[in-house]
């Protein structure tokens, strides 16, 4: 597919992995944290991660920078610090980890809030990653010349394998049936965008590096666009709210059948 590297995510990855990638000649941005002290779920790492956050990264650091295949260490993606104020303090912490363990490869994050681009984070990764932004390029090389640039995610596509809908929408919000979205490549959620709309942003941005891809195979976790439809069953983690939905469904149907 003329691929060439990959972005582990967001989280240490399987050590044959990188084994692999070795043999196989493929690079590797190698991420450490998905979350720091600001978490994104009520039992994401935030709760270790004072106790924790140093002792695992320089376990990561340690056991994969004999890797030849490892490139990049990533402190972290799509960060909550990064609205914040002094966000930036706590990345150069971690930044400053990395260095002792390995001060030979660049650091790096995937950061996708725009003004992380100038706010202090991009003073404290040799390497700057872009999650969503192919039209921010230009305005961040203009602001940081010397640093070296790069899509860490990108595109997000959610096309269903042979699935086909008509009639053909330029709306990147549409395209959508049957639990399936349609594979054209015309359509992302609302954060994301159509491959061919990052590709012309680093058509007119040829200083960008290139571009990770979410996601690089099928996977199971968010079944975007349809987390949050309450008629799909697999939404429900709950036993009793999955067979209470699944009992209000059956007597739906069996008045819909009636009627």
């Amino acid at each position: 597919m003329g691929c060439n590297a990959i972005r582990t995510s967001h989280n240490p990855p399987a050590p044959e992995l990188l084994d692999l990638c070795d043999r196989m000649g493929m690079v590797v941005m190698d991420e450490a944290f998905d979350c720091w002290r600001k978490g994104k779920t009520r039992n994401d790492y935030q709760k270790l991660f004072n106790e924790w956050h140093e002792k695992d990264l320089r376990a990561l650091v340690r056991r994969d920078r004999n890797h030849p295949c490892v490139i990049l260490w990533s402190i972290g993606n799509e960060l909550q610090e990064q609205w914040m104020k002094e966000g930036w303090k706590l990345a150069d912490q971690l930044a400053k980890i990395v260095r002792e363990e390995d001060p030979t490869r660049p650091i790096t994050a995937g950061l996708n809030e725009t003004q992380s681009g100038y706010n202090g984070f991009q003073n404290v990764v040799e390497v700057f990653g872009y999650n969503y932004k192919p039209f921010e390029y230009p305005k961040f090389h203009d602001k940081n010349p010397k640093i070296p640039i790069y899509g860490s995610e990108t595109a997000s596509c959610v096309s269903s394998r042979g699935e086909y809908f008509f009639p053909v929408s330029d709306n990147k919000l549409e395209g959508r049936a049957n639990f399936q979205v349609s594979s054209y490549d015309l359509y992302a959620p609302p954060w994301a965008t159509p491959p061919d709309t990052e590709f012309k942003g680093q058509d007119q941005a040829p200083y960008v590096a290139g571009e990770f891809v979410w996601t690089g195979f099928d996977y199971l976790g968010e079944p975007t666009p349809y987390g949050s439809d309450m008629t799909n069953l697999i939404n429900f983690t709950d036993p009793e709210e999955k067979a209470r939905m699944a009992k209000e469904l059956e007597e739906l149907d069996f008045r819909e059948s009636k009627s």
